[in-house]
């Protein structure tokens, strides 16, 4: 017996030291906003990428917003310290990288819980308007962040303290998610792999339109500023819909969404669009881009690189 509870506490102490390192380092920020052992700027580069959605809804949590952006990664590189700059409010910008609409649904009714919203916009790609994208990270990540033992042990948590704990030992920072090819490359896989894929498998969402209807539907009933925005893409992606001749569907895309709010459309031919140097690939902007994309959603002064719908409202509506 006395052997069998040697061995136990033996095994026990690689545990100990592991969940000591957790509380520590508190990758995605679950204990306190003020720990000061890691610099938060480094914490964030690998634990914001290694789980979005939990660094975020962590986050999120500790310091809860009415104003909030919703979307993928497009939207993602809205920079809420400009939008404060034209709003003097401060944005939550709730969107993943790589995300989806069930998570940009599923996210929505998780800051209802946490706050009484007042703005939510929300970036909507045609390419991400798509039914065959089932993804949904934030069912886990709402265990991992309400359990201590679920957050402690989970992969995130993991991998993140380890990588944190190597940045800080080699010295180095650590590249997640970069590509391992040129600028033209990349430019090119986008286009040839990434967006292929996409168009390959596009369905129109039925489910998931009937669930952003209720979202408009609670936002009108709560008194809740909904604005929806189709994020630039270079034209080079934007020939995609043409290539698979999705056009009716992408127009669809348009009247739908703009039945459920304001669009400020920034996704067609023009000057901004057709200029390579405003993209970091074919569907991201740079981060001068962003600020314009933000300039044209929340202030005064546009330059007049989106076409606003304003919301169509059924006879039946009025």
């Amino acid at each position: 017996m006395k052997y069998f509870f040697k061995r136990f506490l033996i095994f026990l102490i690689p545990v100990v030291l592991y969940v000591v390192l957790v509380i520590i380092i508190d990758p995605y920020n679950y204990f306190s906003t003020t720990n000061k052992v890691v610099n938060p700027d480094l914490k964030k580069s690998i634990s914001n990428k290694i789980s979005n959605p939990l660094y975020e809804l962590v986050e999120f949590e500790k310091k809860p917003s009415p104003y909030v952006l919703l979307g993928s990664s497009q939207t993602g590189l809205l920079s809420p310290d400009i939008i404060k700059e034209y709003t003097h409010s401060q944005f939550s910008n709730m969107s993943y990288g790589g995300g989806t609409l069930p998570e940009l649904i599923s996210t929505f009714w998780e800051l209802t819980k946490r706050t009484q919203l007042k703005e939510v916009y929300m970036g909507i790609s045609f390419i991400d308007f798509n039914g065959s994208q089932y993804r949904n990270r934030i069912t886990e990540a709402l265990k991992i962040k309400n359990n201590f033992i679920s957050y402690t042990f989970s992969k995130s948590a993991l991998e993140s303290t380890f990588l944190i704990l190597k940045s800080i030992a080699l010295n180095k920072k650590i590249e997640i998610g970069k590509p391992d090819m040129s600028e033209d490359e990349f430019w090119k896989y986008q286009l040839d792999v990434t967006a292929n894929r996409f168009y390959t498998t596009h369905s129109y969402p039925v489910n998931y339109y009937a669930s952003l209807k209720q979202i408009a539907d609670y936002c009108a009933a709560n008194n809740i500023k909904l604005v929806f925005f189709i994020p630039p893409s270079h034209v080079d992606l934007q020939k995609k819909v043409e290539e698979f001749k999705l056009q009716a569907e992408e127009n669809r895309f348009r009247q739908d969404l703009n039945k459920l709010g304001d669009v400020y459309d920034f996704n067609y031919p023009n000057d901004f669009t057709k200029e390579r140097k405003n993209f970091s690939d074919p569907f991201h902007v740079v981060n001068e881009g962003s600020r314009t994309v933000a300039a044209e959603l929340f202030s005064p002064d546009k330059k007049g690189i989106a076409m606003l719908l304003k919301k169509t409202v059924s006879p039946a509506n009025q």
